[in-house]
């Protein structure tokens, strides 16, 4: 199973239900988190937005 599909269904068990801005904020957060050189599934902790 690829890291969209997990972190796809953690933010539905978090959320309640799959909607569109469900999908599309975890493929955002997926980006910034490669864009920043982050890796989306290991637990970030200390992170100040």
């Amino acid at each position: 199973m690829d890291e969209y599909k997990i972190l796809i269904e953690k933010s539905q068990k978090l959320y309640g239900e799959l909607c569109p801005g469900v999908i599309i904020g975890t493929r955002m957060s997926i980006t910034a988190m490669k864009k920043l050189g982050m890796d989306p599934l290991e637990k970030n902790d200390h992170l100040m937005v």
